[in-house]
């Protein structure tokens, strides 16, 4: 009896693992990426870079290939025509949410339900709302933070100029004041307050372990309280800009920045938000401009 049941158990166990691990039928033709690379990677931080190099036979030749990633095969695709389908398509080719991907993870929500990661009508609202700043170019914020650029440069006294830090330094003033009209002011002081906080949230919610063992933030040690509370303090600065700037409707201040071409991402939305059609709470505002943070400075 004891036999039987063990036997049952080690069937259960191989066949789960069999079904998590099975190739659909519709990838089985798609190249496979090294899992084990991509997990070194991971785990060593070595970052995008690196793991594009690591895949870049198999996707220049073929132009897509699939890897094993958090329990499911994912597909990753360099190919323009397929990527255009997949975005366009998502009725055949639905977006993962990050909560249904990384439940109750400090990723899910920092970045919660945003543009990027949803689908349908939530999806169209998230665009309405989000595509009118795209529609002119900020020149002045480029224009400040070109000429700060310039006088940080001339301050280096006959010694090399570390271009790579300078430029993401700038990038991250530039899509503060782009994004919400807030001046990290990275060029000028690199380890101010918020500058930190904001490198802090976006390392921790990309910390490799958590995605590949998302089981251990419910061990005590790895329960993120730490990352969480930085995590707030970015979501108070921006909650507080929210607030800010939807009282700035009431004096005309807002529909002005609207008229003349100027007014931020954040403006935009919240000028947008007021049709009943497309409404956005404070918090889906606050989650775009984190995920425009994120795709603006860490790509």
């Amino acid at each position: 009896m004891l036999f039987a049941t063990i036997l049952v158990f080690i069937s259960f166990i191989t066949y789960k693992i069999y079904q998590t691990l099975r190739i659909p039928t519709g990838l089985k033709d798609v190249p496979t990426l090294s899992y084990f690379g991509f997990f070194k990677s991971m785990l060593t931080n070595e970052g995008p870079a690196k793991r594009w190099e690591d895949s870049r036979n198999v996707l220049e030749q073929n132009g897509i290939g699939k890897y094993w990633f958090n329990g499911e095969w994912c597909v990753v695709t360099t190919d323009l025509e397929l990527t255009k389908d997949l975005i366009a398509k998502t009725d055949l080719y639905p977006k993962t949410s990050l909560e249904e991907s990384f439940p109750g993870s400090l990723l899910a929500s920092y970045y919660g339900t945003n543009v990027v990661f949803s689908n349908g009508d939530v999806w169209k609202r998230h665009r309405y709302n989000t595509n009118p700043a795209f529609k002119s170019l900020p020149m002045h914020v480029f224009d400040e933070s070109a000429l700060k650029f310039l006088k940080v440069i001339e301050k280096v006294d006959n010694g090399p100029i570390e271009i790579k830090g300078l430029m993401d330094r700038v990038t991250l003033d530039v899509l503060g004041k782009a994004a919400f009209g807030f001046d990290f002011n990275n060029l000028e002081d690199p380890t101010n307050d918020y500058v930190t906080t904001y490198h802090e949230v976006t390392e921790e919610c990309n910390k490799p372990i958590y995605f590949i063992c998302p089981f251990i933030k419910y061990i005590p040690y790895f329960n993120r309280t730490e990352a969480r509370k930085k995590a707030a303090k970015m979501n108070y600065l921006f909650n507080g800009l929210i607030e800010k700037k939807r009282k700035s409707m009431e004096t005309d201040e807002l529909s002005k920045k609207i008229d003349n071409n100027s007014a931020d991402l954040l403006e935009c939305m919240i000028n947008v938000s007021n049709n009943p059609k497309y409404p956005m709470s404070d918090e889906e505002m606050r989650h775009n401009l984190a995920i425009f943070m994120l795709a603006g400075h860490e790509t």
